[in-house]
């Protein structure tokens, strides 16, 4: 039963913080790639280079990409 309640209380998080946080980022980024000429595509990998290129060159990018990486290993 304990280990129950722990998965409900997770999931409630999960669904209520990081669902809104990755949402907020998302739409961060997305402003981002719009602003170089990208997130036009559809999926990642038909324009990997550019978007590679972006990270290394934009910091806020770059910070905003690793924040949701750490929120989806969450």
């Amino acid at each position: 039963i304990f280990i129950f309640f722990v998965c409900v209380t997770v999931a409630a998080v999960n669904a209520q913080w990081f669902g809104q946080m990755t949402s907020e980022i998302m739409a961060d980024m997305h402003l981002i790639e719009q602003a170089c000429g990208l997130g036009q595509d559809i999926g990642l990998s038909s324009n990997r280079e550019a978007y590679a290129k972006l990270c290394e060159t934009d910091p806020k990018y770059k910070k905003l990409s690793s924040r949701l990486w750490l929120y989806h290993l969450l």
